[in-house]
C-alpha cells in the first residue's frame, strides 16, 4: 500500500469499502498508538463495519498488542 517501512496506519471500512482512514503515524520505538473515529450512516438491516489496520513490515510489536473496536447506535427520539 506504499506505506513506509515506521508508519501505521488504519480505517473503518462500511461494506468492504473505505470510509474513515486514520492519518499514518510516524512510528519511532516498539511504543505506538494510533485511533480512527467517526459517525457512518448504516441502513439498519445489511450495512456492516470494519476496521483494518496496516504495519509496515519494519514494525515490531512489543510485549502487549491491543486492539478495540467499538461502536454505538445514533439515532433521533
Amino acid at each position: 500500500t506504499g506505506v513506509a517501512n515506521n508508519l501505521v496506519t488504519m480505517g473503518i471500512y462500511k461494506n468492504g469499502v473505505m470510509s474513515i482512514q486514520a492519518l499514518q503515524q510516524n512510528v519511532s520505538g516498539t511504543f505506538y498508538i494510533n485511533s480512527v473515529a467517526g459517525l457512518i450512516y448504516m441502513n439498519g438491516t445489511t450495512d456492516y463495519a470494519e476496521l483494518y489496520t496496516y504495519t509496515a513490515s519494519g514494525i515490531t510489536a512489543g510485549a502487549a498488542t491491543n486492539t478495540i473496536f467499538s461502536g454505538s447506535l445514533v439515532r433521533s427520539a
